[in-house]
């Protein structure tokens, strides 16, 4: 999600797996934009260092996409 905009930027189904990180990051690359994620290990192997920011909960950072993926469910 753009946290500017709170517009989806781009989704994928599947697990937690690597396989289903890669899916997603292929699709957002482009975007050359920086990602703030939790601390899921998939993410460490798959999206570039400069890129990748962990997001502390307390940070507020990924409220929104993870309230968007509460309504998905």
């Amino acid at each position: 999600m753009d946290c500017s905009t709170n517009k989806t930027t781009g989704w994928v189904i599947g697990d937690r797996s690597i396989k289903t990180a890669k899916k997603l990051y292929e699709k957002l690359k482009h975007l050359d934009a920086v990602f703030y994620v939790d601390d899921w290990d998939p993410y460490k192997g798959v999206i570039p260092e400069k890129q990748h920011i962990v997001a502390d909960k307390k940070s507020g950072k990924t409220n929104i996409i993870e309230r968007f993926n509460c309504k998905m469910r």
